[in-house]
């Protein structure tokens, strides 16, 4: 069965790029990377391996402006539920009453 699997990360953006002195990334929100994966194959592979090459992957993404830095890691069995937004604000407002 093939479903998404969706890797979550810290994205860092560099503020020195003047080429002189040390690189400073600063924390600027998360990045999501999605791929397909055949799930049955996963179920042989270790946590610990599958965690080795999302990092290693994130890596080839990450440059001198921007940098990915590993969260965490979901299979998506199902499509995710949309969520109406009308409703969600209702639900938000009724923590300003």
């Amino acid at each position: 069965m093939k479903a998404p699997l969706q890797i979550e990360a810290q994205y860092y953006e560099n503020y020195n790029l003047t080429g002189e002195g040390e690189p400073a990334f600063r924390p600027k929100g998360c990045q999501i990377f999605k791929v397909e994966v055949d799930t049955e194959f996963l179920t042989y592979i270790g946590t610990e391996d599958l965690i080795k090459a999302c990092k290693n992957i994130l890596k080839t993404y990450s440059n001198d402006t921007a940098l990915f830095e590993y969260l965490e890691h979901k299979v998506l069995f199902y499509e995710p539920i949309e969520i109406n937004k009308d409703e969600f604000k209702k639900e938000l407002m009724k923590h300003f009453d």
